[in-house]
């Protein structure tokens, strides 16, 4: 998403999409790129979700925990499944990150609406798109990643969001 900008700078009759909203920065430097009046025209929205494999067991993720998992605060710190409520086998077992580059639309759209602008902890592995994500996980026990809904598959399984005790499905219209 982040190159699109650039593209468009570079192709001003072109049209560019990218998965999360523009900001009045974005334009700002659209306009400095001499693009005489370049506007953001929304056409549709990508629910995002929280992944993990479909052998762990755990079922449901609240916000505190998500940002404590997601954000650095002790960026040294090992997270276990243990910090996400798990026990037994999977409780001392080290979460293994799967997220987007650097340069991705999702990755700056969780930091600054979901995250509200907390740092991000670097992931352990980092791939190009949702799907990889979601494929990633599928590979790995003990992974977990944020990706669109539509990138699901049957051997990863999508969280649910819990707030103040009440789920919320993890389905479009809910999310």
């Amino acid at each position: 998403s982040e190159k699109v900008f650039d593209r468009l700078a570079n192709n001003p009759s072109s049209i560019g999409m990218i998965a999360r909203p523009v900001s009045e920065e974005d334009l700002k430097r659209l306009k400095a790129a001499g693009m005489k009046q370049p506007i953001a025209v929304l056409v549709a929205r990508q629910a995002l979700g929280v992944f993990v494999n479909r052998e762990n067991p755990i079922d449901s993720i609240d916000y505190r925990t998500l940002v404590s998992l997601a954000c650095s605060k002790d960026s040294e710190q090992k997270l276990t499944w243990g910090m996400a409520g798990l026990s037994g086998k999977y409780e001392s077992e080290p979460i293994v990150s799967i997220g987007r580059d650097q340069e991705s639309g999702t990755r700056k759209f969780l930091r600054e609406y979901v995250f509200r602008g907390f740092p991000i902890r670097e992931t352990d592995k980092q791939v190009d798109t949702n799907f990889e994500v979601v494929s990633e996980i599928a590979k790995d026990p003990f992974a977990v990643g944020i990706s669109s809904l539509r990138c699901g598959r049957h051997d990863a399984k999508l969280l649910h969001l819990k707030s103040n005790e009440v789920l919320i499905p993890s389905d479009d219209h809910s999310i």
